[in-house]
């Protein structure tokens, strides 16, 4: 299962951009529309077969490609310490 790291806050800019900021270190990275989503689904304690399912719908795409693209972006989140995987 994954969480947001709650060092991290999600923000939505003025012009429709879309960031997320960690505290503990002062990175920030910006997002695009679907990760900002992923993100701040998981901030609301969705699981990841719910957001994929989500954004399947929402996009009109196969729940499996989106499954294992929020899989690949949860992970990288893991790696930039945005997100962490409980086992």
């Amino acid at each position: 299962m994954f969480r947001l790291s709650p060092q991290v806050r999600l923000r939505r800019g003025p012009d429709g951009s879309c960031w997320a900021f960690r505290l503990d270190s002062g990175e920030h990275y910006e997002l695009n529309e679907t990760a900002y989503e992923t993100l701040a689904a998981l901030a609301r304690g969705d699981d990841q077969v719910s957001i994929a399912h989500h954004l399947a719908g929402e996009y009109g795409i196969t729940s499996g490609r989106t499954e294992v693209d929020v899989e690949e972006l949860l992970t990288t989140c893991v790696d930039e310490g945005l997100v962490t995987r409980e086992e």
